[in-house]
């Protein structure tokens, strides 16, 4: 781990807290008819959206932000203390890229979280403007789903979202 990531490790209640807000998430998309994002298929959607909440709870948990944990939605809404929205990707690989696609807003920050069972790291942060080039753009299994791939060691320090 370098220093430029904030481990989390979550208590065995938090794991369960947000993994019930996960499933709630993922019972919602069920229930909305909701496809996967970019074609990545749905045979992990449970492990997915946990994992995902628990990626967002890291993110709030590392920077002392406020979580609204509001079930269904649940951590959808995390802003940071300037009230402005922050898109979380987690990824359960350690050496993940962080994935910025076309249509993602250039207003907002996008967070990398890696890790699983509770155990994370917050891996640092970009502005899409800055992840929007073209020596980022790949696609990196060959099946179509190109997209923009900014490396762990291009992200901005996550502490200075801290300081």
């Amino acid at each position: 781990m370098n220093n430029n990531c904030i481990l989390v490790e979550f208590t065995p209640a938090e794991i369960m807290e947000a993994a019930n807000a996960g499933v709630m998430r993922q019972v919602e998309n069920i229930k909305g008819g909701a496809q996967a994002a970019y074609g990545s298929g749905n045979k992990m959607d449970w492990q997915l959206a946990i994992e995902g909440t628990l990626g967002e709870r890291a993110v709030a948990k590392a920077l002392n932000w406020y979580c609204p944990g509001k079930g269904i939605k649940c951590d959808a809404d995390l802003v940071d203390p300037d009230g402005k929205p922050v898109d979380v990707r987690a990824s359960m690989h350690d050496g993940a890229s962080l994935v910025i696609h076309d249509r993602d807003p250039n207003d907002r920050k996008f967070i990398l979280v890696t890790g699983r069972y509770g155990k994370y790291l917050v891996r640092g942060w970009v502005w899409p403007a800055q992840a929007k080039l073209q020596k980022y753009w790949k696609d990196p299994t060959g099946n179509g789903r190109s997209a923009y791939f900014v490396p762990q060691r291009d992200l901005e320090p996550i502490r200075s979202l801290k300081e």
